[in-house]
């Protein structure tokens, strides 16, 4: 990426003037001048002009071709940014003309999948260490379009979706390690836990314990508050 120069050059201060009153918008003129947005504003302040609302920026602009605007969306399957892009407006712009259309976007705000800059395959990991994969189509997926991979493995490995009360363990313990030999389900999260417990002694961490001495006696000056009651 380019470093932004400091300011405009002063033998192009009376341009940058003419090319603001002439319908220009001032990030446009930022990135002809390779500067910030502010950086023109300030220029246009110093030199008396008064700044113009976006309101009034998108009444001096050519109105959008409603057509063009659906084949993009429809027939080239861009995203918004992708669509403003080319029609040389704002996202926001597309956003409440395709409200106003009653039409969805076929792609969402940004850029879809791989051609998002973000993309890294549609494999991600969470705070748990679990695997992500991105599948939007997914009766399951969460609001990012991902599903947990080792309930993708075990419904490949059973040919069907999962229920959501069904529960895939980690044989080994290891959060990653979606080999299907490595996985196996249960029907319910009581018969896992009855599984993964049973035999054992639970390591509690001393916050853990100091928790569950709070939460006990919150619970018995419950009980004691609401027995005096009665």
């Amino acid at each position: 990426m380019r470093k932004k120069h400091q300011s405009i050059p002063v033998e192009d201060e009376g341009l940058v003037v003419a090319l603001y009153l002439g319908g220009s918008s001032s990030v446009e003129i930022a990135k002809q001048y390779n500067v910030t947005p502010p950086t023109v504003s300030c220029l246009l302040k110093k030199s008396g002009v008064p700044t113009r609302t976006r309101s009034e920026l998108n009444r001096m602009r050519a109105p959008l071709d409603d057509h063009k605007l659906l084949r993009l969306n429809e027939e080239a399957m861009l995203s918004q940014r992708e669509i403003a892009t080319k029609l040389g407006v704002s996202q926001a712009t597309i956003e409440r003309a395709l409200r106003r259309l009653g039409v969805q976007s076929k792609k969402g705000r940004g850029a879809p999948l791989e051609k998002n800059y973000f993309w890294n395959g549609g494999r991600t990991k969470d705070v748990d260490g679990y695997i992500l994969v991105k599948a939007p189509d997914h009766p399951f997926a969460d609001c990012r379009g991902y599903v947990r991979e080792h309930r993708l493995v075990m419904e490949a490995k059973l040919g069907r979706y999962l229920e959501k009360n069904e529960v895939v363990h980690h044989r080994d313990g290891v959060h990653d390690n979606n080999d299907q030999d490595n996985l196996e389900v249960y029907s319910t999260n009581a018969e896992h836990l009855q599984d993964e417990l049973t035999g054992r002694t639970p390591n509690y961490s001393p916050d853990g314990l100091q928790r569950m001495r709070e939460n006990a006696l919150q619970l018995n000056r419950r009980k004691s508050s609401s027995s005096q009651k009665e």
